[in-house]
């Protein structure tokens, strides 16, 4: 089958079929496992922009190749693209997989990452269902924890499963450090669920990166009526603005709260606020 081509030997004893992840393969012909935010995105999680492929290898792995020629030493300068892991994180993967575990891929990622990158993660990995069972568990983080950097374990306590964006993730933790009280998942009666609360009544929508179109569109404007009515501020960001363009929308928000927007009581006590998800 190498010879025939359907087939490529990537090490001793490993081999890619056709349509393997470019990324997969380069991290086990250099001697890895692929790891680290490369490993949770091949998972589905939400993660921040990172072009770099990260490898995790074992403490005493010896050998090491090119990442894109198994006949080739590996040499770390000829490859700032490559992010090797050689730190040991308190969860197994097996020998036989090539693609970290969800929870190895995140305590990798904890130790690698900015606070922001990290806690983008972290909650997309406790939101995400598979098969109605959660991705990670909010026990399995804590119990986790302990074998963590001690400068990354605030982070888990950080951490809120019903942020269901990274872009909401952003906006929270950074709306947080300025001193603001944010609610995160607020249901508002003859509404549904806003992404965040801030104070009482400035509500802040973040859109997907793809922009809402038909239904979608005309959903979002009749909510945001509906807000209006109510008595709310309603603000929307959207993923540009989160991820390029920060500065614009926390000055808007700052001038909004300087200007006691965010407070008052909203009309809520004819048409009612179900309930509040912290």
């Amino acid at each position: 089958m190498v010879h025939a081509g359907d087939l490529e030997r990537l090490r001793n004893g490993w081999f890619a079929v056709a349509g393997t992840p470019p990324e997969l393969a380069r991290a086990v012909r250099l001697g890895g496992k692929l790891s680290c935010i490369s490993a949770l995105r091949m998972h589905g999680l939400w993660t921040m922009p990172d072009k770099r492929v990260h490898v995790a290898v074992r403490g005493n792995a010896a050998r090491l190749r090119s990442p894109d020629d198994r006949r080739v030493p590996w040499v770390a300068a000829e490859h700032p693209d490559i992010a090797l892991h050689w730190n040991a994180v308190p969860v197994r993967t097996p020998r036989e997989s090539p693609l970290d575990v969800v929870l190895a891929a995140l305590c990798h990622h904890i130790v690698c990452a900015s606070r922001e990158s990290a806690l983008v993660t972290i909650d997309s990995a406790l939101n995400a269902r598979v098969g109605g069972r959660p991705v990670v568990r909010a026990d399995e983080l804590v119990r986790l924890s302990a074998g963590l950097p001690a400068a990354c374990r605030p982070y888990i306590d950080e951490a809120d499963a019903h942020s269901e964006s990274g872009t909401e993730t952003l906006v929270r933790i950074r709306l947080r450090r300025l001193g603001l009280r944010v609610r995160v998942q607020v249901r508002i009666g003859r509404v549904g669920r806003v992404d965040l609360l801030v104070g009482d009544r400035l509500v802040i929508e973040i859109d997907s990166r793809a922009h809402h179109l038909g239904d979608n569109y005309e959903k979002d404007r009749r909510r945001d009526l509906e807000l209006a009515r109510q008595g709310f501020v309603v603000l929307r960001l959207s993923y540009a603005r989160v991820m390029f363009d920060w500065p614009s929308a926390e000055a808007a928000i700052l001038d909004l709260v300087r200007r006691g927007e965010h407070l008052g009581t909203p009309r809520l006590t004819r048409l009612g606020l179900a309930r509040t998800l912290d």
